[in-house]
């Protein structure tokens, strides 16, 4: 079993900053007039998607219906495809010096369609959502006004202009999903880790619920560690803070390459609850100076897609329907509520699910992320049989080094694809759906169902578009040369595993990088400037989308490997450091790097995908596979960070499956100025 007392890991010191003044009284659990939590009973097996076969979930419900009204969730097949109309998320305003005021608070928001394709009401009502806010744009310059939904208003900037973004927590009511205070969180009320027999949910541990953590992350974003959103950098609305935690006020430099970048809560265990419950939103920059950008689609022809998956409660006597979620874990006696991975059975774009967006004849720029907290999607365009060619010019850190035409594509969560796809050929009243092929889970998994296998529509129109325009060979300066990748040779390779901890039936327990739980030694110290090889060695069934903070990467090679025998000389060599034969290795064991190459399977080594031949911050490490990314600890173009990247407490690594995330498949690392 995995111990972790989360009791060492939080604070209580005070937020000073003014910002707070609204809504600062601390929560008294047992006056506030907060939402409840049903079971559900009856569920049918198959009617939603949970690993492990857990059956029960929850989602906010009215406490008038405790005598159980609500029974199960939204069956996906009764609710309309392609009647939602698409909605792009305003851009903020920013104010003088770059200044722009963020807040994040409990609301309702119109998820479900209201109409079926007839007119005819659906009977859905509104789904309570965590959800960023701000000012933005109205309908004319005279009428400013804030703008809150999930996905929340995007930030669209230009390259080496600062925006200094103050991130206020109005989160005054208790999270509605389940918080599992058995797993490393951030506890902001320093409750002592409960042992068996758990408290079901509803109610689990109030003391876990609420306060609600908040702590913004920017992915992919080039930043001082002071500014990253660090795990336990959270701060609650009544002013508790966390260990890390420096000031809620960021300040973005925007100096690195213009890409699609977004930003979301990463609160300490609690980053699935959060990111589930609505807190993401776009963050692009922009480079007037880019001779590709005035080339490509813009205004109404450019459409940022944010893909992710829900599932729904049925109604409750408020009228709503609520978000659901597992509320009994896979193994219960050790984690109440966590199960390693979740799939909605619905596909949600832009805060709505299955949407239809009407085009003109003419080319779109589509900016795509996969922000589905656990699955991976592949993507096709289809026009009744046929797959529609669209051609990929960017990834994760900005333009590819050439376009790549394509007819499909698959991105892990949180990896992002810029797509050109062009619509002048097609009759009006055409329809162009885009599918989704992924298996859940990714490697070994069941093929998407009649309704997660849709995304969305596209509807052409009469009106004439946006003409194709010639692109130049090569799109990204930074990516100049002949071979791929283009980063100088590696002073330093790390290999590092991805480990999996199960019980004696191979019950998922937890995720490891290196064996290692959050608060082992730091073991990864790059030296400022200079460029490492990072070798990951997957020793899970899982296909895992690796992240690390402050850098992009390219992608060196990946390989199969003998992974059973790895594993074993792996664990025999950190033999000392099992906790009683198994892992997590003891908090303060360093583990020992076995070099991967003498279990290489000679010829299986593939390089990049066409479209992974540019800047990445996540990457597909599949199962059975060793995978090697190259990182430089400076600006894409080999230049100094402007700001000091050794200072603060420093920057993380992880899976991006929220659920791993949470429980342990995060370390810190930390850049220095010498060699350590």
């Amino acid at each position: 079993m995995i111990n972790l007392d989360p009791t060492t890991k939080s604070s209580s010191r005070t937020l000073k900053d003014d910002v707070h003044k609204t809504d600062r009284d601390i929560i008294k659990l047992n006056a506030v007039n907060r939402r409840t939590f049903l079971k559900l009973t009856g569920m049918m097996a198959g009617a939603f998607a949970v690993t492990g076969g857990a059956g029960r979930m929850i989602g906010a419900a009215d406490a008038a219906c405790a005598s159980g009204t609500v029974t199960g969730t939204v069956d996906p097949s009764c609710i309309p495809k392609f009647v939602n109309q698409l909605v792009l998320p305003p851009a903020f305003i920013i104010g003088k010096d770059g200044l722009v005021d963020v807040s994040a608070s409990a609301f309702k928001q119109q998820i479900l369609p209201l109409k079926d394709e007839n007119g005819n009401s659906t009977g859905f009502g509104p789904t309570t959502v965590l959800a960023f806010s701000g000012k933005v744009k109205g309908q004319s310059s005279d009428d400013d006004m804030i703008f809150q939904s999930t996905p929340g208003p995007m930030f669209d900037v230009i390259r080496g202009v600062t925006t200094k973004i103050t991130w206020i927590n109005n989160m005054t009511t208790a999270q509605f999903l389940p918080v599992d205070p058995t797993i490393h969180f951030a506890n902001p009320n320093n409750i002592p880790m409960p042992t068996p027999p758990f408290e079901p949910f509803p109610p689990g541990y109030p003391d876990a619920q609420a306060p609600i953590p908040l702590t913004p992350h920017r992915h992919g974003g080039e930043q001082s560690s002071i500014f990253d959103g660090r795990s336990e950098a959270w701060f609650t609305h009544n002013g508790l803070t966390g260990p890390e935690f420096v000031s809620n006020t960021f300040t973005f430099l925007n100096d690195q390459e213009p890409a699609a970048f977004f930003y979301h809560d990463h609160s300490l265990g609690m980053t699935r609850l959060n990111v589930y419950a609505g807190l993401s939103g776009y963050f692009l920059i922009r480079d007037p100076g880019s001779e590709v950008e005035p080339l490509l689609p813009s205004g109404d022809f450019e459409l940022p897609l944010i893909i992710q998956d829900r599932s729904f409660f049925e109604k409750d006597c408020s009228g709503e329907n609520g978000l659901a979620l597992p509320v009994v874990g896979d193994l219960p006696d050790v984690h109440p509520y966590w199960v390693p991975e979740f799939f909605g059975d619905t596909i949600m774009v832009n805060g709505l699910v299955w949407p239809n967006k009407d085009v003109d004849r003419g080319q779109y720029r589509l900016r795509l992320l996969n922000f589905c907290c656990d699955r991976f999607v592949t993507l096709t365009f289809t026009k009744e049989t046929d797959d529609i060619p669209f051609v990929q010019i960017g990834c994760d850190g900005g333009f590819l080094k050439s376009a790549v035409t394509l007819t499909t594509i698959s991105l892990g969560p949180t990896e992002r694809a810029d797509i050109l796809i062009d619509f002048s050929s097609f009759e009006p009243g055409t329809k162009i759906v885009m599918t989704n092929s992924a298996l859940t889970p990714f490697s070994g998994g069941t093929p998407p169902d009649e309704n997660t296998s849709l995304v969305m529509q596209f509807t052409v129109k009469d009106a004439k578009g946006f003409s194709p325009k010639t692109l130049p060979e090569l799109l990204n300066p930074t990516l100049a040369g002949p071979e791929f990748p283009t980063l100088p040779e590696p002073v330093k390779t790390r290999f590092l595993t991805l480990t999996e901890a199960v019980d004696a039936n191979d019950n998922t327990l937890g995720y490891f990088l290196n064996g290692s739980i959050w608060d082992a030694p730091i073991t990864e110290l790059p030296k400022i400037g200079t460029t490492e090889d990072w070798t990951f060695v997957n020793l899970t069934d899982d296909t895992h989308p690796m992240h690390v903070h402050l850098v992009q990467f390219q992608l060196v090679k990946r390989q199969d490997f003998y992974a059973d025998t790895y594993n074993t000389d792996w664990l025999k060599l950190n033999s000392s450091g099992l906790t009683d034969g198994a892992l997590p290795f003891k908090p303060d064991y360093v583990p020992k790097e076995l070099d991967p190459g003498p279990y290489l399977i000679a010829g299986t080594e593939t390089g990049p995908e066409p479209g992974e031949v540019g800047w990445k911050d996540t990457i597909k490490a599949y199962p059975n596979k060793v995978t090697t990314i190259r990182i430089r600890f400076a600006q894409l173009n080999g230049e100094p960070y402007p700001f000091d990247a050794t200072e603060g407490p420093g920057y993380v690594w992880h899976c991006h499956i929220l659920e791993h995330e949470d429980n342990e498949m995060m370390r810190p690392y930390k850049v220095v100025k010498d060699d350590p």
